[in-house]
């Protein structure tokens, strides 16, 4: 059985190297591209030769530029925090929309030769769900749209040549509360707990594994049946 391939583009938290721990585990090859805040901390997991910098930049390439071709893409969430509140300013939305909904196409668009020809997949993670300093309830909808849209999009035009394309809406995860704060929101959630990294990979696993070959142009939420 060959080994299979993944990318996962833009982590830019520690935590997030639970996922990349959990599919090695599972057998995956992987490989990243991290801010630069923790890039020695990934490279000091992961190996120099699996990782660069992101953004990337014309003297800091993707790793995958070395001919790597991946089984699977993942788009993991820009951290941008936008105020909270009532009134969105033009330039809040000029960031919503340059952060989130153009980083996703730019994103597949650029990525997109990576991908070996058939039987592959793409995964975008939307933003969590933060309790403040985050995203209003407007501009939350923009980004599921916006993304479900490019999800939609994509699904038809690559699905002829085996490749699948979804998108993931975290909710409120467990590493973005703290204890203090946990209660007040494990109370909204109708499965009575937060999400975890574990739930996040497992989600992963499956979109951008064999078990999901009929899944593809759909938006995921994975809140625990929340709704705001």
């Amino acid at each position: 059985m060959k080994t299979k391939t993944i990318f996962f583009n833009a982590l830019s938290n520690e935590d997030e190297l639970h996922l990349i721990k959990r599919f090695r585990e599972e057998g995956w090859e992987c490989y990243a591209s991290a801010t630069k805040d923790i890039a020695l901390k990934v490279m000091s997991v992961m190996g120099r030769d699996k990782v660069s910098i992101f953004p990337s930049t014309q003297d800091t390439p993707v790793v995958a530029d070395k001919g790597v071709l991946f089984d699977a893409l993942v788009h993991l969430s820009p951290d941008t925090k936008l105020r909270k509140g009532t009134s969105i300013s033009m330039q809040e939305w000029s960031q919503v929309v340059d952060a989130y909904v153009l980083s996703y196409q730019q994103f597949v668009t650029e990525f997109l030769p990576l991908l070996k020809p058939k039987k592959s997949a793409i995964a975008l993670v939307g933003p969590y769900l933060l309790p403040e300093d985050s995203l209003t309830d407007d501009q939350f909808d923009v980004i599921i749209q916006g993304l479900d849209g490019i999800v939609r999009l994509w699904a038809r035009q690559l699905g002829p040549q085996g490749t699948r394309i979804n998108a993931v809406f975290p909710g409120y995860m467990s590493f973005h509360l703290s204890p203090q704060l946990q209660p007040n929101f494990i109370n909204k959630i109708p499965m009575r707990r937060l999400g975890t990294f574990e739930d996040l990979y497992a989600t992963l696993s499956f979109v951008c594994g064999d078990q999901s070959s009929y899944l593809t142009g759909n938006a995921i939420k994975l809140n625990g049946g929340f709704t705001s």
